[in-house]
C-alpha cells in the first residue's frame, strides 16, 4: 500500500482548536466568506456551513458518502497540493495538523469548531480521507475546501444618543440625540441647514429707525448655497416653505419678506426671533413724479403690493385726459384665498372697494368751481375703501375740515365708499377636520384705488382741459407667517413680528403740478401663525392690525374739501403648542384674547409617519459578509428586538421597515458609484455585486400601522465573517 510522503512523515494529530489556530492571523481582507469547494470528490464530500451564535462563530464541517468507511482523517494546511492517493483519489493539501474523526452509520463525520466571532482567520485548506473497514485499506478522497479568510464579524449599533451619523437632508423622524428615534409632530427634513439672513435673500445696505440692518427675502425665490446645505447642494424654494436645521434672528437684524406666497418657516431645532420679521403690506404713497409742467398725471397709479401672498391693492382711475383710459374708477383691492379653505367665499370678498369719479360723468361740463370766486374747484372723490378681514376696514370719505376760508358746497362732496363686511367670528369657526395652519394662515387683502376728480384745478376758461388728477393706488395687504418649531418658538423682548396691512398715502395738496389724487384705502392685516411643540417663549411683539388711513390734506391753501381713505381691518394671529401657551407677556395688536392661543390637536400634526437615513458607512464587507441586524423597539408598552434573522429576532411588524443600501465610498465616506438597491434583508445586501465598500440604513415608522407609538432604542447590524 502507498502512502503519500507528507502523510507518512511528521503530520501531527491535533485538536480542532490546533486547526483555527493554524489560520489566525494578522489582519487578512477576507475574499469569501462562504466555504469553497474545489477538486474532485473521490468518494467523500466534505463541505461545511457556519452560524454566529452572540460573540462566537462555529463552523460545522460534514463529511458524508464514505461508503464502509467507519474512521478517518481530516487534513489542515495552509497551502493546496495536487499529489496522487491511493485508490486514484488526489491530495489537495499540503497538510500541517491532521485530526482523526469517526464516521457513523450513515457514514458522515461532523466536526464542529468555535471560535471568537471578532477573530480574523486566514484561509485554511481542508480535505478529510475516510478509511474503509476491509482486508485492505481503502481511501475515500473528498474534495478541497477552503474556509476563510475571515477578517471577523463586527458589529456597528446606532443607538441614537447622538446625531453623528444622523443624514438630515434625508430624515423626517425625530433624530435629536436623546436616546430614541421618534415620529415628529410635522414630518420634514432640515434642507436648508441652519438660517442666516444674508444666505438666501438680499442685503439692501439700510437700517430701520432703531439701526437694525434690513434685509429682503423674495418668497418667490429663495436660493441657499451648498456652503449652508446639509446635503451641500444648492437649492432654490420657490413656494415660500423654508425648512431649516435652526431659526434665530439677531436683535440687530430686520427681514421683509416679499412675494406671492405666504412665508412658512420650519425648523427642527428652535426658532428664536430677538429682532424683526416683517411680513406687512406696502404703504400706498403719493405719485411723486407723475406730473409735469402744471398739469397732473393722466394713468391711474397701480396698486401697491401685499406682504408674502397678500393682496394688492387696486388702481388708481384713469383722468378722463388720458385718451387709452381703462376706467376712470379705482378698482377693488385683491382679495386672496387659500386654495380649498372652507371660508372661501368670504375671503375672496374682503378686498377694499375703488372709488368712483366724481362727478360721476367724467365730464368737464360737470366740474363746478367753489374756491377763489369760482376759480379753484374743491369737488374731491372719496378715498378706496380699506380691506377687511376679522373686523371692518372703513369708509372712504370727504369731508370739510373747517380750516379753510372757503366755504364748501354740497357738490364739493363725492359720496363715501363703502367697504366690504368682516367676519368677526373667523376664529370660532375652525372645522374640527381642519389643521389650525391651513385655517389660520391667511393673507390680507388690499385696499381699494381710489377714482378721478378735479379737486384743486383751476378754470382755465376753456382754453385748455381741466385738471382732472388720475387716482391712487391702494395699498397692499398684510402677509402670513407660520413660524413651526419642533422645539421650541422664542419672541424675545423688543422682538416684532409685523402682518400689518399697508397704509394710505398721506399728503398735501401740489399747486405746482395740480396732481391731487384722492388717496387709496388701507390693506387689512395679514396673519401669523405659530406652532411650539415645547411650550413657547412669546414676551416681545405682533402686530396684524390693518393699515391706516390716508390723507388728502388742502387746508394749507386754505380750502376746506379733503379726502380720506379706508383704514384696514385687523388680521389674525394664533399661537399653538402641545398643551396651551401662556400667552401673559406677549404684546399683541390687537390685545390677546381667548382665540389667540390653544393646544394643537392630532389634527395639527403630521400623520404619524417619517423616515430616518444615516450617512455612509465604511464597513470594507466580505463577499456575502453582511449577517443581520436587531431593531430594539417599544410598540405602546411592549419593547421587543426584531431582526431579518429569526435567531436573533422576530420579523418585523407592520409599521416599521428596516432597510440597507451599499454602495462604493471614497477615502472621506462619499459614494463614488450607483448604489445598490434598498434591501430589506441584509444578508441580501451581501450578494449584490454593487455593494461596494460601505453602507446606510433607512428606517421608516408608521404608528398608524403599528397600532400605538413607537420608540425606536436601537439598531444593531453585523457584518464580516
Amino acid at each position: 500500500m502507498l502512502i503519500h510522503d507528507s502523510l507518512r512523515h511528521g503530520m501531527p494529530l491535533c485538536s480542532r482548536v490546533a486547526i483555527l489556530a493554524l489560520a489566525v492571523s494578522p489582519a487578512v481582507l477576507a475574499q469569501n466568506c462562504e466555504p469553497m469547494k474545489y477538486g474532485t470528490i473521490c468518494g467523500a464530500d466534505l463541505h461545511a456551513t457556519y452560524a454566529l451564535s452572540g460573540a462566537n462563530r462555529t463552523v460545522n464541517l460534514r463529511s458524508t458518502s464514505g461508503v464502509g468507511a467507519q474512521v478517518g482523517l481530516l487534513l489542515a494546511g495552509a497551502q493546496r497540493a495536487n499529489a496522487p492517493l491511493p485508490g486514484n483519489c488526489v491530495l489537495y493539501v499540503s497538510p500541517l495538523l491532521g485530526i482523526p474523526i469517526v464516521y457513523d452509520s450513515t457514514w458522515t463525520a461532523r466536526i464542529p469548531m468555535t471560535t471568537a466571532s471578532s477573530l480574523a482567520i486566514g484561509a485554511i485548506e481542508l480535505q478529510a480521507l475516510a478509511l474503509t473497514n476491509t482486508g485492505s485499506l481503502t481511501f475515500h478522497g473528498s474534495n478541497g475546501l477552503e474556509i476563510g479568510p475571515w477578517g471577523g464579524v463586527r458589529s456597528r449599533v446606532e443607538d441614537f444618543t447622538t446625531t453623528n451619523l444622523l443624514d438630515e437632508s434625508l430624515t423626517t423622524l425625530d433624530w435629536s440625540g436623546n436616546g430614541s428615534l421618534l415620529v415628529a409632530p410635522w414630518a420634514f427634513a432640515p434642507e436648508l441647514g441652519d438660517f442666516d439672513p444674508r444666505f438666501g435673500g438680499r442685503d439692501t445696505g439700510t437700517f430701520d429707525g432703531a439701526g437694525r440692518r434690513i434685509y429682503e427675502w423674495n418668497t418667490d425665490s429663495i436660493t441657499i448655497p451648498g456652503s449652508r446645505t446639509p446635503s451641500g447642494k444648492t437649492i432654490n424654494v420657490t413656494d415660500g416653505v423654508l425648512r431649516f436645521r435652526n431659526f434665530r434672528l439677531a436683535a440687530t437684524d430686520r427681514v421683509r419678506f416679499l412675494g406671492k406666497h405666504s412665508v412658512q418657516i420650519f425648523a427642527t431645532q428652535d426658532i428664536i426671533v430677538a429682532g424683526v420679521l416683517d411680513a406687512s403690506g406696502t404703504d400706498s404713497a403719493y405719485p411723486t413724479g407723475r406730473g409735469r409742467g402744471g398739469k397732473p398725471g393722466v394713468i391711474g397709479q397701480p396698486g401697491f403690493v401685499g406682504g408674502p401672498g397678500g393682496g394688492e391693492g387696486g388702481r388708481g382711475g384713469d383722468s378722463p385726459n388720458n385718451p387709452n383710459r381703462t376706467s376712470l374708477a379705482g378698482s377693488n383691492g385683491a382679495s386672496p384665498s387659500p386654495v380649498g379653505h372652507p371660508l372661501a367665499s368670504f375671503l375672496t370678498q374682503r378686498a377694499g372697494r375703488g372709488s368712483l369719479p366724481y362727478p360721476p360723468s367724467g365730464l368737464d361740463k360737470d366740474v363746478m368751481f367753489s374756491a377763489y370766486t369760482r376759480v379753484i374747484c374743491q369737488m374731491a372723490t372719496s378715498g378706496g375703501s380699506g380691506g377687511c378681514f376679522v373686523s371692518a376696514g372703513s369708509n372712504g370719505i370727504t369731508w370739510d375740515n373747517q380750516k379753510g376760508t372757503e366755504r364748501a358746497q354740497a357738490f364739493d362732496f363725492g359720496p363715501a365708499t363703502t367697504p366690504r363686511l368682516p367676519l368677526a367670528t373667523f376664529y370660532q369657526r375652525l372645522p374640527a377636520g381642519l389643521a389650525s395652519a391651513s385655517f389660520f394662515l391667511v393673507p390680507g387683502a388690499g385696499g381699494g384705488g381710489s377714482g378721478t376728480h378735479p379737486s384743486g384745478c383751476f378754470d382755465a376758461s376753456g382754453f385748455e382741459p381741466l385738471g382732472w388728477s388720475a387716482g391712487s393706488g391702494g395699498a397692499g395687504g398684510g402677509g402670513a407667517i407660520l413660524l413651526r418649531s419642533r422645539a421650541v418658538v422664542a419672541l424675545r423682548t423688543g422682538a416684532m413680528i409685523l402682518a400689518r396691512g399697508g397704509s394710505g398715502g398721506d399728503y398735501h395738496v401740489d399747486m405746482r403740478d395740480f396732481d391731487n389724487p384722492a388717496p387709496g384705502g388701507a390693506g387689512s392685516g395679514g396673519s401669523v401663525v405659530i406652532q411650539s411643540w415645547a411650550a413657547p417663549n412669546v414676551v416681545g411683539t405682533i402686530d396684524v392690525r390693518g393699515g391706516d388711513q390716508g390723507h388728502y390734506h388742502v387746508e394749507r391753501y386754505l380750502l376746506r374739501v379733503d379726502s380720506i381713505s379706508g383704514s384696514g381691518g385687523d388680521g389674525v394671529y394664533r399661537i399653538e403648542s402641545a398643551n396651551a401657551p401662556n400667552l401673559t407677556g406677549l404684546t399683541g395688536y390687537p390685545p390677546v384674547s381667548a382665540d389667540n392661543g390653544a393646544a394643537l390637536r392630532t389634527v395639527d400634526r403630521d400623520a404619524p409617519t417619517g423616515v430616518a437615513v444615516s450617512k455612509w458607512v465604511v464597513t470594507n464587507p466580505e463577499p456575502r459578509g453582511y449577517q443581520y441586524f436587531v431593531l430594539r423597539a417599544t410598540i405602546g408598552t411592549q419593547s421587543r428586538d426584531y431582526s431579518d434573522d429569526a435567531l436573533h429576532g422576530l420579523p418585523l411588524p407592520a409599521g416599521l421597515r428596516v432597510e440597507f443600501q451599499g454602495a462604493p465610498l471614497d477615502a472621506s465616506g462619499n459614494p463614488i458609484g450607483t448604489p445598490t438597491p434598498w434591501h430589506w434583508n441584509l444578508r441580501s445586501l451581501g450578494n449584490d455585486p454593487a455593494r461596494g465598500n460601505g453602507v446606510r440604513f433607512r428606517i421608516t415608522i408608521d404608528e398608524t400601522q403599528a397600532g400605538g407609538a413607537v420608540n425606536v432604542g436601537s439598531l444593531t447590524f453585523r457584518y464580516g465573517c
